[in-house]
């Protein structure tokens, strides 16, 4: 998981640099563990280390800021505060706000330029495979363009009434899941988010404040069990994959 992969796509274009920005500082109260869901265990290391290792092993990525609360009481029990490449920070009230002080702790602290790529991914989705990051990077140098990967739906899909009742079924045509990371050149997205943050909107996703700014953004195929530990059943179908 640690072993650092090197492609000739990634190695032939180093002038662009890459950062990382994971946003770690939620609490996760829908999985009702009494531990942040960040810090669940999974195959002998925590979520986030899983999620931080397969990052840290890209030679392409320069530094990794990961946004903490500020009474995280897990991080120094992991072995990520010894990894060279890895920065923490302190987060904001919201995911938004912890991704915009991320980006912003790149610029300010680490030095990032404002023509570099970063990738912001969810800290509970440990299971994202390091070719789809490389899949991801080199589609959007190779179109200039920022973009995430996705993952087609294939369920039929019903939108509610608002008493649990079906109001009617949603053509799931063209429909994809936003998964992350997403890719986007770095003073695009800080003024994206940014400018979600003054006007009161809490983005749910990178590509969502690209999209409201008027940026065109690349659906990228990911692996659909690129999943997002939410609630509690969700660490043990992390548990059963990562077992396969």
């Amino acid at each position: 998981m640690g072993a650092r992969i090197v492609t000739a796509c990634l190695m032939s274009n180093k002038s662009d640099a890459v950062w990382c920005v994971i946003p770690a500082a939620g609490g996760g109260s829908r999985m009702g563990a009494g531990v942040p869901k960040q810090y669940l265990q999974l195959d002998g290391c925590c979520v986030l280390e899983r999620a931080v290792r397969v990052f840290d092993g890209l030679a392409a990525v320069t530094g990794i800021a990961v946004g903490l609360a500020p009474d995280d009481a897990f991080w120094d029990t992991t072995e990520l505060p010894g990894l060279d490449r890895v920065h923490t920070y302190t987060g904001g009230r919201e995911r938004v706000h912890t991704v915009l002080g991320g980006l912003r702790f790149l610029i300010e602290s680490l030095g990032a330029g404002p023509g570099d790529w970063v990738l912001v991914h969810d800290a509970a989705r440990p299971l994202v495979k390091a070719v789809d990051v490389e899949r991801l990077l080199t589609q959007c140098r190779e179109n200039d363009l920022g973009g995430l990967l996705a993952a087609e739906l294939v369920d039929t899909v019903k939108r509610d009434n608002g008493s649990g009742a079906v109001a009617v079924t949603v053509e799931r045509e063209g429909l994809w899941r936003a998964l992350t990371p997403q890719c986007f050149k770095l003073s695009d997205l800080e003024s994206a988010v940014a400018s979600a943050v003054r006007d009161g909107i809490i983005a749910t996703d990178e590509s969502n404040a690209m999209e409201r700014a008027g940026h065109e953004v690349l659906l990228v195929r990911g692996d659909r069990n690129n999943l997002k530990i939410t609630y509690p059943g969700d660490i043990h179908l992390a548990r059963c994959l990562v077992a396969l």
